[in-house]
């Protein structure tokens, strides 16, 4: 996970296609796993056909808070921060029109089924910190690197390489067409590098979903799903000497700005085969997402010296850029049991192979669909949820697992869930809690290692803990 703000790059196309969506309440508590269980409005987001099992009509809305904590070990250092946000996890509705014959219950085409729903997809709000003292390598070593790459400074890129030229961070010797930092021992000298990263926005989906009962044996469901979505993020990168190791450097600080919009559609169909009263089995084919973003974007740098000179703050030109990312196909299959109508067992698998995505701007992005090809893995999602009936109360509980979506040399960034909830129904009405907590272990990477300025990841501990109050109402 890179630390910079501004490039489009493959961290942008890992966010958007490595999620992990919230839904109802009931969703929520049952971890995910109601491909062939059905029966809830958010089942849309694994198998349309799902919707088959209603009989009869339904809306339904939620309320959402998420809070999540961060702990970091940098070169020793640890850092912690947390991060809360409250958020619309889903609302919407199903029609059920009733197309059997009075005369036979269990033949012919029993129900149809109409349902327009928003659920949420992906939560982005994030914080996080690095904080530690660097013996081995340097920022502005690698911003050096690239500077000696790009040639004069009239060719350097203007929102890194040229404003820390301009703040004399990089220093350009026009005998030899080269650029300098600072001398001896420089970078091998204890620095101290703090990183600060702040993220917030969602994405969802507002899905448009028809469903068919055939004799009560047979389910289909499709749907066609437009996904809105924004994401924002501030980076601060420091580094200073504070030991005053370097005569003249004290410090410089960039800072990152991103804002980025997004839109587009996907198409989910499905099936559910009930071969007895109490099992089912449900397949499911998700089509890529095909995406439209814009990012619109500013850096500014400062750097002190010891010399009580200052640079003030330097700022980059703002800019803007459009492109698109197309999402990996995903396949779903599911089973689910059911006793007595007393309880209810649903266990669901989903694949898909990240390295399939890709940049969809032409020749500009070829060595980055290249770097996706090779860093990216295929994700294994594991998902199980149990649901018991006391009338008029039901406890429920489920469990999601999710595979490294990395090759294992580059990161770790396996996920499991663990959620629980109950609701209490009276009649028509029901009302619905959930709780579900996200375990992930990544490595984070403020800049790369290269070989003469090597760097150690920071390993990062990050727990969302996520509360939904549902509400709804059969008609």
């Amino acid at each position: 996970m890179a630390g910079s703000a501004t490039a489009q790059n493959e961290s942008d196309v890992f966010r958007y296609t490595w999620l992990m969506p919230t839904g109802t309440a009931r969703y929520t508590a049952l971890g995910g796993a109601m491909g062939a269980l059905g029966g809830d409005l958010s089942v849309v987001l694994s198998n349309p056909a799902g919707l088959g099992i209603y009989r009869k009509s339904q809306t339904a809305m939620g309320f959402g808070i998420s809070t999540s904590h961060t702990r970091s070990l940098y070169y020793g250092s640890e850092s912690r921060e947390n991060r809360t946000s409250v958020n619309l996890p889903t609302i919407g509705f199903v029609g059920v029109k009733e197309l059997r014959r009075k005369d036979r219950y269990l033949t012919g085409w029993q129900f149809a089924h109409f349902a327009l729903t928003y659920n949420r997809t992906g939560d982005f709000n994030y914080r996080a910190r690095l904080r530690g003292v660097n013996p081995e390598s340097s920022l502005i070593t690698y911003f050096k690197y690239n500077a000696n790459q790009m040639g004069p400074p009239g060719s350097l890129d203007p929102y890194y390489e040229e404003l820390l030229f301009r703040a004399q961070v990089l220093l350009y010797d026009t005998l030899t067409g080269q650029y300098m930092d600072f001398i001896q021992p420089w970078p091998h000298t204890n620095k101290l590098q703090d990183f600060y990263y702040n993220t917030w926005g969602n994405t969802g989906e507002l899905g448009l979903n028809f469903a068919a009962n055939y004799a009560n044996r047979l389910y289909l469901g499709g749907g066609l799903n437009f996904i809105l979505g924004q994401y924002r993020q501030f980076v601060r990168q420091q580094e200073s000497d504070p030991m005053d190791l370097t005569p003249e450097f004290k410090d410089f600080i960039l800072e990152q700005r991103l804002q980025t919009s997004l839109s587009g559609i996907n198409l989910r169909v499905g099936a559910i085969v009930r071969p007895t009263d109490w099992v089912r089995l449900g397949v499911a084919f998700h089509s890529p997402c095909w995406l439209w973003l814009r990012d619109r974007y500013s850096n500014r740098v400062a750097a002190t010296y010891d010399n009580s000179g200052s640079t003030g703050w330097l700022d980059s030109p703002f800019g803007a850029f459009n492109y698109g990312i197309t999402t990996p196909l995903k396949l779903h299959a599911s089973v689910g049991f059911t006793v007595q109508k007393l309880v209810a067992l649903g266990l669901d698998y989903e694949f898909t192979d990240l390295s399939r995505a890709r940049f969809r701007s032409g020749f500009f992005f070829m060595p980055t669909n290249e770097i996706i090809r090779s860093s990216f893995n295929t994700r294994h999602t594991v998902r199980t949820g149990l649901e018991l009936k006391l009338d008029p109360l039901y406890l429920r509980g489920g469990f999601q697992y999710y595979s490294n979506g990395y090759q294992p040399h580059l990161n770790t960034m396996q996920t499991w869930s663990a959620s629980g909830g109950l609701a209490f129904r009276l009649k028509r009405w029901t009302i619905d809690g959930a709780y579900v907590l996200y375990r992930v272990k990544p490595q984070i990477s403020p800049y790369p290692s290269q070989a003469l300025n090597p760097l150690e990841p920071a390993r990062v501990v990050h727990h969302l803990h996520a509360v939904v109050l549902g509400f709804s109402f059969n008609f």
